[in-house]
């Protein structure tokens, strides 16, 4: 009897202990601003500009890119795309983005999780032009433009 609880607590000490899945860091990568963004009009639709994430690849996926454009729908009027760059967070406006991102699933560098493209290089494209990365802003709305 005596040998059977001390097994018994024995074999429930080692489940208390043992971690149920292991746990690898998250692959935080820093933001980059595209250069000379504001001159050439490439900006988002309240002037701020445009910017991504980009994680370099390595080894035999350093020749290799994944780009990721983040979707987020056309602006179907100036009402829109003013509401989107005044309210809608990171849809129409760099002003709030973070710094940092965190690169996931298929953009995680763990090749356990994403054994296809883990060194691969590769880019999160934030969306924030109203118009499937096409926008060209001559002027942004002076009524959302504060950048």
């Amino acid at each position: 009897m005596a040998t059977t609880t001390f097994l018994l607590l024995l074999g429930f000490i080692v489940i208390l202990t043992t971690p149920l899945q292991a746990q690898t860091p998250d692959d935080i990568v820093p933001i980059s601003w595209v250069q000379n963004v504001i001159v050439k009009g490439a900006v988002c639709l309240d002037g701020t500009p445009s910017a991504y994430y980009y994680e370099q690849g390595q080894g035999d996926g350093a020749n290799n890119w994944l780009v990721f454009l983040q979707g987020g729908g056309w602006c179907v009027n100036q009402t829109d795309c003013f509401n989107r760059a005044t309210y809608g967070k990171s849809s129409g406006s760099t002003k709030n983005i973070s710094l940092t991102f965190t690169f996931r699933d298929f953009l995680s560098n763990n090749p356990t999780n994403n054994p296809d493209f883990y060194n691969w290089n590769r880019v999160y494209v934030p969306y924030c032009d109203g118009s499937s990365f096409t926008g060209d802003v001559e002027a942004p709305d002076s009524r959302c433009s504060n950048f």
